[in-house]
Formats: C-alpha cells, structure tokens, sequence
C-alpha cells in the first residue's frame, strides 16, 4: 500500500503512520548493538553515538536510523521501539524483520506490553465536510441546548470516537478522530487513529486494513448527514 489509495467512496492519502511496540523489559537496550544490527539491514544511522564506555551502553530517544523513506525510532527509558513509513506494507515488513532481528541477533528475550498503531490522512469524499459535520450536528439536540445557552450559533466541527469499554491507560484502546481538514476545511477531512493492543497479530491485520477502516469511517459519518 503506498502513500495514496482510491476506493469506491473515498480518496486518501497517508499523512503519518507509524507502529511501535513498548516492552516490559527492564534492562535498556543498548543504541550501539541496536545500530549495528539495524546496519546490517540496510540502515544508514540519523544519529552519532558517543563511545561506548566501560559497562556503559548508549541510551535516548527518537529517530536514529533511515532506510529509503522507513524512519526506525527509539525511546530507550521507556523501552519502546517504532516504525514509521508512508507505505504501510514498508513499515508493517521492517517492524516485523527488526523484532526478529533483535530476538535472533542480540538473542533478546523481548516481553511486549503492547503494540500500537498511529495513522494521520487527509480523506476527500466529494462532499463538504464543513456541510457534512453541521447536518450531522443538527441531529444532536446537545448542539441546540448548546446553542440556546450561549448565545452563539454552533456547529459540529468534527467527531471523535473511542472503543467502548476501554480505558485510555490501557493497553487495549481505539481512538479515532474525523474533522475538516483546518486549511482545506470544505474540500477534505483529516482523520487520526490511535490502536493499541497487546497481540502483535491483532495490530498488523488492523493495520493492513487501514484504508478499508477509513473508507468505512468516511462512508458512515456522511450517510449520517
């Protein structure tokens, strides 16, 4: 999947995407291994790492290694490593070859908490969004209560959905946020997804049905109008 896709009801295109993983590990992976290894792959390092001390490992936080348009990023305190591409199946392949490596290679015994998923895209339908959100809106009689008592007239500028039940400090949680795209507000929407489980498999098949879950999102939402 690349940066861009078309379906029957919706154009849109990746903004952001990124999975990661946070472990309970309670030994900090050393940067300078973890570099090595990512060399090894293909990787050329974003960052210059300072010489390894007596018993002393490298440690930080944030991109440290490139290849083509896959960022590998760290966060060595609190033991989370991710993957970010525009291409899905990119980052879905370099994720999954990167925790093989650290298990084979540094012969790591890794103890995920949870695997995560973050996606921005920009989503156009055909239809306004502006228009989409405030017919949507005048279906609540929250917005007119909203209304009357402030003296100002009020729209539904955008929805924003979590998975029912669940808890936001959990390591199981859907977040989902669909609003007019702010500089382009009556042409396109900008979409956010937040999905985090403990099961590295449930997160990459709800990756890989990305564009379908916001096909689905953008359909339902305008059909509501």
């Amino acid at each position: 999947m690349g940066n861009g896709a078309t379906s029957k009801s919706v154009t849109f295109r990746l903004k952001y995407f990124r999975i990661s993983c946070r472990y309970v590990n309670v030994i900090r992976q050393d940067l300078h291994e973890l570099v090595a290894v990512l060399g090894k792959m293909g990787y050329e390092p974003l960052i210059r790492l300072p010489p390894r001390g007596f018993k002393l490992g490298a440690s930080g936080s944030g991109p440290i290694a490139r290849k083509g348009d896959v960022i590998v990023d760290v966060n060595t305190a609190a033991h989370v490593i991710g993957v970010s591409s525009l291409d899905i199946e990119s980052a879905l392949k370099e994720f999954t070859g990167i925790e093989g490596a650290m298990r084979d290679e540094l012969m790591l015994d890794l103890r995920p908490l949870f695997y995560e998923v973050l996606v921005e895209a920009e989503v156009v339908s055909g239809s306004n969004p502006l228009e989409v959100m405030s017919k949507v809106g005048n279906k609540f009689d929250l917005i007119n209560k909203l209304i009357e008592k402030s003296g100002v007239k009020l729209d539904l500028f955008g929805v924003r959905l979590c998975e029912s039940g669940r808890d936001p400090d959990g390591v199981e949680w859907l977040d989902v946020e669909v609003n007019p795209f702010v500089s382009r507000a009556g042409k396109a929407y900008y979409v956010s997804i937040v999905y985090r489980r403990p099961n590295r498999e449930d997160v990459l098949r709800f990756a890989k049905n990305v564009p379908t879950f916001i096909n689905s999102l953008v359909a339902g939402i305008e059909s509501y109008s």
